[in-house]
């Protein structure tokens, strides 16, 4: 009966063994006999399981509040190969990575503080009356189908920045939509609370005059988020801008809100409240999306580093 012996220090995935033949048989060549993959095909090193620990949401302890160490919160560890147990979304922020150097936490409290007490003063109360915070008080970023964040003065923020959050407001864009020419075109307005457009028009009638046109009309949710930009060297530095957040995007920002409160301890509104402003928020461009109409679009990245 032949033998088989295993040959040492081979490969998991594909063994060579040596057949021994017994005499009365013909010699045949000897060859490499693959082998079913082992079920643990990997296993990861300490520094990859840190690294896939320190992405992970941590849940405070009800006694202390604490949600983990500080070495754990700052870890910002850009993990280039996946361990098998990781699933991509826990990999997503840290494979992608970030050009920017984060912020110093004592840089960030001190911008947001500086600009929630600007950005929120009534100016009435200072004497100067009819200037009221509004829509175009301050430019608003959208993300562009080139994958880029543009202001409404086309000054563009790149595919990266830092912030931290000040406040934010639901927000509907209305569009008036038809074909002209064998092109589709389409008239917008945006509007707070349905009732009036963003400068000053009753909706039913911005909405009729669009109807009278032969437009069809569609209605799509965003959010406008209040935040302070972090960008130091630039002049928008320490200045206010409204992120215009489409909805599945702003829902991942909700997301991400909840996590931060769990490694923070937050129990209640108020908690949010007052220290939400103290986290520092990383906005980036997330990986492509085509959706079933076969068009492609950038969704937005949020993830809190500090």
């Amino acid at each position: 009966m032949a033998l088989l012996k295993p040959v040492q220090n081979v490969d998991a995935q594909t063994t060579p063994v040596e057949v021994v033949i017994p005499a009365t048989k013909t010699p045949i060549e000897v060859v490499a006999v693959a082998e079913v993959a082992p079920e643990v095909v990997f296993t990861p090193t300490a520094e990859q399981i840190a690294a896939y620990m320190a992405t992970q949401a941590v849940v405070a302890p009800p006694v202390t509040g604490l949600a983990a160490t500080p070495e754990q919160l700052a870890a910002k560890i850009p993990v280039k190969v996946p361990v098998p147990f990781a699933t991509e979304s826990a990999f997503d922020s840290a494979q992608k990575g970030s050009n920017l150097p984060i912020p110093q936490k004592e840089y960030g409290m001190a911008l947001h503080e500086a600009s929630r007490g600007t950005a929120l003063i009534n100016l009435a109360d200072a004497g100067l009356e009819g200037l009221e915070i509004g829509v175009r008080s301050f430019p608003q970023i959208a993300l562009k189908n080139n994958g880029t964040f543009v202001d409404i003065n086309d000054e563009s923020y790149g595919t990266e920045f830092y912030c931290t959050i000040i406040s934010s407001k639901k927000k509907y864009c209305i569009a008036g939509n038809m074909m002209v020419g064998g092109a589709a075109d389409s008239k917008v307005f945006f509007t707070y609370d349905k009732l009036t457009t963003a400068q000053g028009e009753s909706v039913a009638t911005a909405t009729a005059a669009l109807v009278a046109e032969g437009r069809t009309i569609s209605e799509r949710e965003y959010t406008d988020v209040m935040v302070s930009m972090m960008a130091e060297g630039e002049e928008y530095d320490s200045e206010p801008r409204i992120l215009s957040v489409p909805k599945d995007s702003a829902a991942k920002l909700s997301g991400k809100i909840h996590a931060q409160g769990m490694r923070r301890g937050w129990r209640t509104a108020d908690d949010v409240a007052q220290n939400l402003g103290d986290q520092i928020l990383h906005v980036s461009v997330g990986a492509s999306i085509t959706n079933a109409k076969k068009q492609t679009y950038y969704p937005w990245s949020f993830n809190f580093v500090k």
